[in-house]
C-alpha cells in the first residue's frame, strides 16, 4: 500500500513538472512574439510623395469626389473633360531639339571680275537713244544672238547711258565681236556686261 501512494506522488510530482514546463516554453514564445506583434500593429510610416504635378492631383481628387457626388458642374464642363481624356489617352510624343542653325558671312566679291563679258558699244545721252542705238547694233551679225543692256555712269562730261552687248562666256569671243566692231572703224571697248536689259 506504502509503494502504492509512492508511484502515486511520484506521477502527481511528473504531472506537474510537465505542466510547468509547458507554461514556460509557452511564455517564452509568447515573449517572443510580443515584439512582433507590436511592430505589427504600429502605422506603418512613409515617406512624403512629392508628385510633379500637384494640380493635377487636386483636380483629380476634386474630380473623384464631383463623380461619387453626382455633382452637376460636371455636366458643364464635359467638353474639357471630352479633351483632357484624348489628351492624355494620345500617344506621347516627344519634340527632338531643332539643330540651330548656323550663319556664315557672305563670301567679299567685290575683288572678283563679273562671270559674264560685254563690250560697250556706244553712249548716249539718254535711256531712250540708247535703246534706239541698240536695235541698229542687234542687226549686225557679230551681236546675233546677244542682248542689249544700258548702264549709267557720271563723268566729268556729265551723265552717260551706256550700250553694252552680250553676254559672253569668256574674254575671248567678247574680243572677237569688238574686233568686229573695229574692222568698221568704230569704237569698242571690253567691259563687263551688267546693267538694265534692253527689249529687243
Amino acid at each position: 500500500m506504502r509503494a502504492q501512494n509512492t508511484t502515486r506522488q511520484t506521477q502527481i510530482r511528473e504531472h506537474a513538472i510537465r505542466r510547468r514546463g509547458v507554461r514556460a516554453s509557452g511564455l517564452g514564445l509568447l515573449l517572443l512574439l510580443l515584439p512582433l506583434a507590436a511592430c505589427a500593429s504600429m502605422p506603418e510610416t512613409r515617406e512624403p510623395v512629392s508628385y510633379p504635378h500637384p494640380q493635377a492631383q487636386r483636380v483629380a481628387r476634386q474630380l473623384e469626389m464631383a463623380a461619387r457626388s453626382g455633382d452637376p458642374r460636371l455636366e458643364q464642363v464635359q467638353g474639357e473633360l471630352d479633351a483632357l481624356d484624348a489628351a492624355l489617352n494620345a500617344p506621347l510624343q516627344t519634340t527632338a531639339s531643332e539643330p540651330q542653325a548656323t550663319y556664315e558671312p557672305a563670301p567679299d566679291l567685290s575683288g572678283f571680275s563679273p562671270v559674264f563679258h560685254g563690250v560697250h558699244v556706244a553712249s548716249y545721252r539718254s535711256r531712250e537713244l540708247a535703246e534706239t542705238g541698240w536695235q541698229t547694233y542687234r542687226a549686225r551679225s557679230e551681236f546675233e544672238g546677244r542682248s542689249g543692256a544700258v548702264s549709267e555712269v557720271d563723268l566729268d562730261s556729265g551723265h552717260w547711258f551706256r550700250l553694252k552687248a552680250g553676254p559672253y562666256d569668256n574674254r575671248a569671243a567678247a574680243m572677237a565681236a569688238c574686233a568686229a566692231v573695229q574692222q568698221r572703224a568704230e569704237w569698242c571697248q571690253l567691259t563687263d556686261f551688267r546693267g538694265e536689259a534692253v527689249a529687243n
